[in-house]
């Protein structure tokens, strides 16, 4: 029942009350009276009890409605997920949102920060996996460039020794043996057109001192005791400064493992057979003597 059903109306309740009044009134017999007047009265209080409960269930009939409907809503589920997706996604784009003003300015600055911090971590990991084995390949480059190096240097010496003999202008004699010692390699890389020039340098500096020593080493040991000094001596020192010294000094060592003879060979001067040393000045020739002109004897005169 509804409450606009089960609730009468005020004028309908007092011609209700009036009614029960005339019958309590009226006549009859008293029993008859006594009982219908207990009926109306319990008539009274069950509809009064039935409206009470009417207005029970009037008040609470709401929110169970509302429960129910929310229990048995299929689609309030979806809402509730659709809700909750809205919700992360705003809060994604709140975030992914670009700062302003200051805020860009802490983002920059909290980025360069990181960066660096990221650098420094790079090089200490750097300096850490180097370590040992970053010692070990400088270490084979010294290597490698030692073996280049002295083959070539080696080659100048000799070939500017074999030179010495016959010129005595050192700078000439440097000219001559640096021109052949890196260019025969240039023109041997340019005719078989493969290989590093480095490589190429090294090789041909090696194969030619060989060839140059090995064949004579007396004759090899002889001239480097001789004129083993020729390198210092192209710079234009005197014979007794102390770079020629050692140059000589060198070459005398050298060209005694190659030959014990050449241990006690003099250094000589380039392009000549004179021994190193200060220059000889020649004292002044004295002057020539005139005999002093002798005296014609007197002869008398005659009579006398």
């Amino acid at each position: 029942m509804s409450e606009d059903k089960d609730e009468l109306s005020a004028d309908e309740l007092d011609a209700l009350l009036r009614d029960l009044e005339g019958r309590a009134s009226g006549g009859g017999k008293p029993r008859a009276k006594a009982a219908a007047t207990e009926e109306d009265s319990e008539d009274l209080e069950a509809f009064l009890k039935a409206l009470e409960a009417d207005d029970a269930r009037a008040a609470g009939a709401a929110p169970k409605t509302r429960t129910a409907t929310a229990v048995d809503d299929p689609f309030a589920a979806q809402f509730a997920e659709l809700e909750a997706t809205d919700a992360k996604a705003m809060a994604k784009t709140a975030q992914e949102a670009p700062p302003k003003g200051k805020d860009k300015k802490e983002a920059a600055a909290q980025a360069k920060e990181k960066a660096k911090d990221g650098e420094k971590l790079a090089k200490t990991d750097k300096k850490a996996d180097d370590g040992a084995p970053g010692r070990g390949r400088r270490a084979l480059k010294v290597l490698k460039w030692t073996a280049i190096v002295v083959p070539v240097l080696t080659l100048w010496w000799v070939v500017g020794l074999y030179l010495a003999q016959w010129i005595s202008a050192g700078w000439l004699v440097a000219a001559v043996a640096t021109s052949f010692v890196f260019g025969l390699p240039a023109l041997l890389r340019h005719f078989a057109r493969r290989g590093h020039y480095v490589y190429w340098l090294s090789g041909a500096a090696l194969a030619l001192t060989v060839g140059l020593v090995a064949p004579m080493p007396n004759t090899a040991g002889q001239t480097m005791a001789e004129y083993g000094h020729w390198p210092a001596s192209a710079l234009g020192l005197s014979g007794d400064h102390f770079l020629v010294e050692a140059n000589a000094a060198l070459g005398q060592f050298v060209g005694g493992l190659l030959a014990p003879s050449a241990a006690d060979q003099a250094a000589h001067r380039l392009g000549t057979d004179q021994p190193l040393g200060p220059a000889v000045v020649a004292p002044p020739a004295p002057p020539a003597v005139q005999p002093a002109p002798t005296e014609a004897p007197v002869v008398p005169a005659p009579g006398q």
